[in-house]
């Protein structure tokens, strides 16, 4: 199983203040990473990680 964290319920986004907040996974993603991509878990932030890369995205902004 994927270690992927969960937002806690108290992120907001900054730009629309919802709380559908998803977590952007780097790297090569695994099986169960691809089903929680496909389902709108997680979101897929690409394999190249630079370290300046968002750790979460809003659902319903984008931002």
């Amino acid at each position: 199983m994927d270690s992927i964290e969960t937002p806690e319920a108290t992120k907001r986004c900054k730009q629309c203040g919802s709380h559908e907040i998803l977590p952007v996974v780097y790297g090569l993603p695994t099986a169960e990473t691809l089903a929680r991509a496909a389902l709108g878990e997680v979101l897929l932030g690409g394999c190249v990680v630079l370290g300046d890369e968002p750790d979460w995205r809003c659902a319903k902004c984008g931002a």
